[in-house]
């Protein structure tokens, strides 16, 4: 039987810690991880690809949203094609911490015994407040259509709007530029896995707080994604990235 551990936080701020404990997995145990967010674009999915566990998207809402059938296909496919010795449901929402041990940490670092503890807080959880957004598209993330070189998506849920793009393998960005479009968009949160001469860059930023990491390998493609508590000049941010495009038709 698989253990189960549900990894969330505010606007997706549950990846680093997940990314973390990752890190710390035992050799001999099979991981497999159901990853929810708010946007159709498939971001922690590609910032947890080479996270040596096995992956199931459901994006398009948060998991309320999306609980019904894709949900119950992707999970149930999900034990039964990896027969993980641990599950980790990643959920974007934000979640009411009352009643709830709370641990401190830096940017994630939590210790992997938490994940050993039994649950603690037997009350029935309460129903959130939640705005409804788009519905969910499906098991799959945000592909592009044929012969396109990128696309956007736009969705809301939970009193946030979010904005994303997705750009074939071919497009390389300028490194310089893009740090500085993640690190200057007057938005709450910017996450990314984007292709540039380097390799690879994934961005993770929230507020003030901007993580940075490089790969020397190159994604399948580039993928970027914008949330904020209200409708942002989407417009005026996807022009100033398709500026950064360093090579392109």
């Amino acid at each position: 039987m698989a253990r189960v551990n549900l990894i969330t936080g505010f606007l997706g701020s549950g990846n680093p810690p997940l990314q973390h404990l990752l890190s710390q997995k035992p050799a001999t145990e099979k991981w497999a991880i159901l990853v929810n967010e708010s946007g159709e674009v498939g971001i922690d999915g590609a910032l947890l690809a080479e996270s040596g566990a096995i992956l199931k998207e459901i994006p398009g809402g948060c998991m309320c949203c999306v609980n019904g059938l894709p949900m119950q296909v992707g999970l149930n496919m999900l034990l039964k094609q990896a027969q993980p010795d641990r599950q980790a449901l990643h959920d974007w929402q934000q979640q009411d911490p009352l009643s709830r041990p709370v641990i401190t940490a830096s940017f994630g670092r939590i210790d992997a015994q938490l994940l050993r503890q039994p649950r603690k807080n037997q009350q029935a959880l309460p129903q959130p407040a939640h705005h409804h957004g788009q519905p969910a598209s499906g098991l799959a993330a945000l592909t592009l259509k044929p012969d396109a070189r990128w696309r956007r998506s736009l969705n809301q849920g939970q009193g946030y709007f979010a904005c994303g793009w997705v750009f074939d393998s071919d497009t390389v960005f300028d490194t310089i530029g893009l740090l500085e479009w993640v690190r200057l968009s007057p938005v709450t949160r910017v996450k990314g896995v984007m292709r540039i001469q380097e390799g690879l860059v994934s961005v993770n930023r929230q507020g003030d707080e901007f993580h940075i990491e490089t790969r020397s390998s190159s994604p399948p493609d580039s993928r970027i994604e914008v949330i904020h508590e209200e409708e942002a000049d989407w417009n005026a941010l996807q022009t100033s990235l398709l500026k950064l495009r360093l090579t392109f038709v």
